[in-house]
């Protein structure tokens, strides 16, 4: 994925995985959003299938409203709010959303400008649908660690078993399931799910 073709597939929901024509697919938001997510948990596996552990960092300083991939991004209108990290990219995700919808804005520190953006672009999607696909859950505890008693829990419900989404793999990477709300279609065997090796018996 970490290329211009990778870049150029994400964007057009595996549609084309010409750099310069990418442009072209722009018409399936959710799809998007959704690949975004499914590419970000092909990498997270990648390195946990080894037992390795993962620290992710979202630095939310001088916010635009524009993509860090834009070379020419709008002027930021949202001051610094901190560094965030956790193991769990899901979690993170949606700790930095909820810092931006909570904001109390001030006069040159404006976090409406990014709100309306998300919800122009259902940005919020990306992390549902990273839950649901098991990259990680929405649930968190915010730490501030300049504040040793600014501990704050967001644990939400877990997720509704008939909310979640399963991609499904064969072993020797064959796609038998795309998003789909059951396991119940998959004769017996061993799979890989949502990124898991599982085996399947009936």
């Amino acid at each position: 994925m970490a290329s211009r073709r990778g870049k150029a597939l994400i964007h057009s929901v595996g549609q084309n995985e010409i750099p310069e024509r990418w442009m072209q697919y722009t018409s399936d938001q959710d799809g998007f959003l959704e690949c975004m997510a499914g590419a970000a948990q092909a990498v997270h596996n990648y390195f946990k299938q080894d037992g390795k552990n993962i620290v992710y960092i979202n630095v939310m300083n001088n916010l635009s409203v524009d993509c860090d991939c834009d070379g020419h991004p709008s002027a930021p209108q949202m001051q610094d709010v901190g560094i965030l990290a956790s193991t769990d990219p899901v979690a993170l995700d949606k700790a930095c959303l909820d810092l931006v919808f909570n904001h109390n804005s001030t006069s040159g520190d404006n976090a409406q400008p990014l709100i309306n953006r998300i919800n122009q672009r259902h940005g919020t999607h990306t992390v549902e649908y990273a839950e649901q696909i098991g990259l990680g859950t929405q649930q968190y505890t915010l730490i501030d660690i300049d504040n040793t008693t600014g501990i704050e829990d967001h644990n939400l419900q877990e997720p509704d078993p008939e909310s979640l989404r399963y991609n499904v793999f064969t072993i020797d990477g064959k796609k038998v399931l795309n998003n789909a709300t059951s396991l119940d279609s998959l004769p017996s065997g061993v799979y890989i799910v949502n990124g898991k090796k599982m085996v399947i018996t009936r």
